[in-house]
């Protein structure tokens, strides 16, 4: 008896737990826009304008960096808090300008988006994403 107890609590918690994260995600996240982006770590410095991506081009190795520009709008939400996030292989390679900030509904922003390649980085291509997260506050 004890057993089907412990199981219902358990049950019950996952349930809430759910809930809640259907709950936070419908309430509070308003939209979010997935880019992205690929570096080239190669013997020459070189440039990409494919549209397909964000291409920061071939930086050479030994240390570089490339910038690139966004435009971010918040075209739908009377208040908009934007979260930019990186992940993929060298995302920790990517330096946003201005992060964590709020737009009001019709209002934009300009972001530079920086990849600074270290000194000892091994030449490859390596891809990674950009999200861009709009939430309520």
């Amino acid at each position: 008896m004890e057993k089907k107890k412990v199981i219902l609590a358990v049950v019950l918690l996952l349930i809430v737990i759910i809930a809640l994260t259907l709950a936070y995600s419908k309430l509070f996240i308003l939209g979010v826009k997935e880019i992205e982006f690929s570096i080239k770590v190669g013997e020459n410095i070189g440039l990409n304008v494919d549209t397909d991506k964000l291409y920061f081009g071939t930086i050479p190795m030994g240390g570089g960096e490339s910038n690139r520009n966004i435009f971010i709008q918040n075209e739908k939400h009377s208040l908009a808090r934007v979260n930019i996030n990186s992940y993929g292989d060298k995302a920790g390679w990517l330096y946003v300008s201005k992060n964590n900030f709020f737009l009001k509904k019709g209002e934009g922003q300009n972001i530079e988006l920086k990849i600074k390649v270290p000194n000892g980085a091994e030449l490859g291509s390596y891809e990674g994403k950009i999200l861009i997260v709009f939430t309520r506050f």
